[in-house]
This record gives structure tokens, sequence and C-alpha cells, in this order.
């Protein structure tokens, strides 16, 4: 607790160095669930460019919290420091640890204006679910319109096609895409559609 107060006092002050130093020995002592030190520490490395090292302090935290909440937090703030490609590589790393939470971060990352995270982590959960369930396929539509990229859509739709899914599957499917973008997305899987779906 002392630790941690000497090192939001660094940091309030600017002295990030000092500040890390401090919350660096805190995060050791501190019980795995406590993120309002991680947090100040993550900060503080942000601030001084040691965007790699708060990377992998992350990583660590995120498999011990499991929370989509915490981890969204980490993850904006990374993306909110300019490092872009460290914020992707924690989204994902999320992902990897609580594939169930895929919609729940990349509506957070829609709705926090962060659409290139959204769309890596939507891309990825993608590409290697090999059987969605109904009520994943439903959340892929969703995300996919609401990054307004109906390839990925259109992309597992004609995927499921070729896996020969089962037509309710599919026109429900369809209907989704339908609802969601409109004429083109019909115009796009209408010569897939047959009397069965």
């Amino acid at each position: 607790e002392q630790l941690r107060r000497l090192g939001a006092l660094l940091a309030a002050q600017g002295n990030w160095r000092e500040a890390r130093r401090w919350l660096a020995i805190d995060e050791t002592r501190s019980p795995p669930n406590d993120s309002a030190s991680r947090l100040l520490l993550f900060d503080a490395l942000l601030q001084d460019n040691e965007a790699d090292q708060a990377r992998r302090y992350a990583e660590k935290w995120i498999a011990a919290w499991r929370s989509p909440f915490l981890s969204g937090r980490l993850i904006l703030r990374m993306a909110g420091g300019g490092f872009n490609d460290e914020a992707v590589q924690l989204a994902l790393t999320a992902q990897n640890l609580m594939p169930d939470t895929t919609f729940e971060m990349i509506g957070l990352f829609v709705h926090r204006g962060r659409v290139d995270l959204a769309r890596a982590t939507l891309r990825q959960w993608s590409g290697r679910t090999a059987s969605p369930t109904k009520e994943q396929l439903r959340g892929l539509v969703s995300a996919s319109a609401q990054l307004g990229d109906i390839g990925l859509a259109i992309g597992t739709f004609m995927q499921l096609y070729r896996d020969r899914a089962e037509p309710a599957t599919l026109a429900e499917m369809a209907e989704g895409i339908t609802l969601a973008f409109g004429a083109p997305g019909l115009g796009a899987i209408r010569p897939l559609l047959s009397s069965d779906v």
C-alpha cells in the first residue's frame, strides 16, 4: 500500500522512472487480483516509452485476471499511448485466453473508436473458429456490421457453404447478413442459396 502511494505520488509529479521502480516492487508483493497498482505501473511504463515491458506485464495480468473489463482497459491504454502494434498483440492475447468474450471485447473496441483492434480481434476469431455455433455466427454478423466489414461475414458464409453446413444454419446466417447489410449482403450470397436454405 505504501509503495503504491509512493509510486502514485511520483507519477503525479511526472517522475515516471522512479514511479516505475517502486510500483514494480509493489507489483511483486501485491495479490494477483490487485489491479489498481498494476494499472498505475502500466501507465508509468507507457509514459516512459517502455511499451514492450508494459506488454509483457499486461500479458501476465490478462492471464491471471481473466477479466474482459480489465483486459480491455489495458489494451485501450496501450493503444491510447500510441502503441498500436502492441495493443493489437494484447487484444489477440486476450482473445486466446478468453475466447468466449471475443464479441464483448469487439463491442468495447468499437464503442471506444478502436476499429483497428476490433477488426484484428474479429479476423483472428473467424480464422480459427472452425465450427461456430449459431450464437457465434450471429455475433460475427453483428460485429461485421458494426465494423462495416461485409467481406468477413460473406467469407464465413461461403466457408460454411463449402463445408456443407446445415441448411438451417445457412438460412439463419443468410437472414442475418441480409438484415445487417441489406441488398449488398443478399446480392453477395443469393447465388449460393437454394430452395433448401
